[in-house]
């Protein structure tokens, strides 16, 4: 991301594939979401890696992987309703993910790239692998999506009405992440 010319291609790329909601370009733009503020909050590649492709890519299952090898999960939705709800798919309660993020952003930027862009639109929320068995199993138990390989989860940040993923969840805008709360709570 550090290119030029790359940083031009993908946003290319997302400009005409997230409008079309083609799947590629729906993934990539969860992790080069995550990548361009991680890079910013002073995450370095030495510490965490993101797969710039599609399922099965450099890293295999996972999306993107702390230099621990512990496997990462990303997943990106644009709001549906107001600027702070959001609906995430394909939710794989079998995929070995140690780590969860959710990119929520209230509308498609101009610049896939630019931090301060990123920085007005979007949310990111961490959810724990511990976190996550435990809300599938609560749902599953309230046979809710029973037997289901794809879960989703409709969010909305700050509500009262929690819906089966929402209480494990732990959100911040983007404006307000850093490197404190990341070493806090990731």
């Amino acid at each position: 991301l550090s290119d030029s010319a790359y940083q031009a291609a993908v946003n290319a790329m997302l400009r005409a594939g997230v409008a079309l909601n083609k799947r590629d370009e729906l993934d990539s733009a969860g992790k080069v979401i995550a990548a361009v503020k991680l890079l910013t909050i002073g995450i370095t590649a030495d510490e965490i890696r993101i797969d710039p492709a599609q399922a099965g890519g450099l890293l295999g299952k996972f999306d993107a992987m702390f230099a621990d090898g512990s496997g990462i999960e990303v997943k990106a939705a644009r709001s549906y309703r107001g600027d702070r709800s959001f609906q995430f798919s394909r939710l794989r309660p079998d995929t070995p993910f140690e780590q969860l993020f959710l990119i929520g952003r209230s509308a498609d930027p101009v610049d896939w790239t630019n931090v301060n862009e990123l920085d007005a639109l979007c949310w990111l929320g961490y959810v724990s692998r511990a976190a996550f068995d435990a809300a599938v199993a609560r749902l599953r138990c309230s046979g809710c999506q029973a037997g289901s390989r794809e879960l989703r989860a409709a969010v909305t940040v700050g509500s009262r009405k929690q819906s089966w993923l929402g209480p494990c969840i732990k959100w911040v805008p983007f404006r307000r992440l850093n490197l404190g709360w990341w070493r806090r709570h990731v």
